[in-house]
């Protein structure tokens, strides 16, 4: 039975693509890019009067942007730190690849709308060729990690299952069109909600020939939302990086 609850939000943004809201230790994004201005579909991102953080989604009827094959998702997400094309506002980004000792990812949340349809909730990481992130970067990798997810990776592109010596894995890459290397981890296991994960990022990337050169201008946690409806309330997240930590 699906799962529905009234959350006092205090700030929403609907059907704004690309509009955000500031956090202290980072932004909320209503990312919509994998659908075209003509696709009508509804996001919002929220910020409760106790400082929890979320999104919901509705998209019932996917549309294929030009020249793809493919439907391409929305990530409605939070981001600690940059991306490829925003500096970041924390201290903590961009790092380069070759000092991490550690780096590990926490996050507590429930789903206030059970997820249907094909979705993932995943965390987002870029490696970049350049310390300043701007338009002609070149993203030389993008690891996610998936925590939950009714969408499929091509089969073809499985390479074994794998541990962070919390959970277990199963690990898909492939290098994409534009010579990026992408690489999914999978949690294995029936998720539980609400739910409680911490990553160790470190261990599992350390399976990937990543170049200690790279520089990682900052982490997302969003759902990727192929097709269908759901709602999310985060109540903690934190990016901990050498002993450092930043987030909810």
């Amino acid at each position: 039975m699906e799962r529905l609850r009234e959350v006092p939000k205090v700030k929403i943004e609907k059907n704004a693509p690309g509009n955000t809201i500031e956090l202290d230790f980072g932004r909320l994004v209503n990312n919509v890019w994998g659908a075209p201005p003509e696709e009508v579909l509804t996001t919002s991102i929220f910020q409760n009067e106790n400082g929890n953080v979320g999104w919901s989604w509705d998209r019932p009827n996917p549309q294929l942007k030009p020249g793809q094959t493919l439907a391409q998702p929305v990530y409605p997400c939070v981001r600690i730190g940059g991306n490829p094309w925003e500096k970041s506002k924390s201290p903590l980004f961009p790092f380069q690849w070759g000092e991490v000792q550690s780096l590990k990812l926490e996050i507590s949340y429930d789903y206030t709308r059970l997820p249907t349809g094909a979705c993932d909730l995943a965390y987002d990481i870029f490696f970049i060729d350049s310390q300043q992130p701007g338009p002609n970067v070149q993203r030389k990798a993008e690891v996610m990690v998936w925590l939950n997810g009714t969408q499929k990776q091509p089969p073809s592109s499985y390479q074994g299952d794998y541990s962070d010596d919390i959970n277990s894995y199963s690990l898909y890459s492939r290098v994409l069109s534009d010579g990026r290397l992408y690489a999914a981890f999978i949690q294995k296991g029936t998720p539980q909600y609400p739910a409680h994960h911490v990553v160790d990022a470190a261990k599992l990337m350390g399976y990937l020939k990543l170049d200690s050169r790279w520089y990682v201008p900052g982490i997302e946690l969003g759902n990727e939302v192929w097709k269908g409806a759901g709602e999310i309330l985060i109540s903690q997240i934190s990016v901990n990086l050498n002993g450092k930590a930043i987030g909810l």
